[in-house]
């Protein structure tokens, strides 16, 4: 009855960081953390796009909520400005990751990754830009919102969701 006992203990099970980590990785690894905070902003950015999407429908009058537009755009605005940054902090540990250590696109997965983060942080300048600068393009808005949206989702599960799932080694 005793030689079973350590399989019920405590301290025998994995500590949560072991219990997340691909098989012949640690979660002490810099390119595992470097990883993970890249999984991490990817999914926040995600959250950031729809929440985007959902001001946009407010905005245009396709969801009905008692907040002033001017409200609603400014959130849209800061959304926009924050969602930017985000991506730029992504694309550059994806750099840091490719160029200083090593990870190379040796998949289909990876490399339709690096085409949609491309893709989405273009789109994402592009709107600023547009915003900012060429205000008669306004109407391009929607259509490259949507466009954007869709390549965050697209790095979404290319990257962060097969990294959360352990498939990303």
């Amino acid at each position: 009855m005793t030689e079973h006992m350590p399989l019920l203990a405590l301290n025998s099970t994995p500590s949560w960081g072991e219990s997340f980590a691909p098989l012949g990785h640690e979660p002490t690894d810099p390119g595992f953390i470097l990883a993970q905070w890249k999984a991490i902003l990817t999914t926040a950015l995600l959250a950031l796009a729809l929440l985007q999407a959902l001001e946009q429908a407010v905005w245009r009058g396709k969801v009905r909520v008692r907040l002033d537009k001017k409200v609603v755009i400014t959130l849209h605005r800061l959304g926009g400005i924050i969602a930017l940054e985000i991506a730029q902090i992504v694309l550059g540990l994806c750099l840091y990751a490719a160029f200083c250590l090593g990870y190379i696109l040796g998949t289909e997965r990876l490399i339709a990754h690096a085409i949609l983060g491309g893709i989405a942080t273009a789109g994402l300048l592009l709107k600023v830009l547009i915003s900012n600068a060429f205000p008669y393009l306004l109407r391009w808005q929607a259509v490259l919102g949507t466009l954007t949206f869709l390549a965050v989702l697209g790095v979404f599960l290319t990257g962060a969701l097969p990294h959360f799932l352990g498939l990303d080694y």
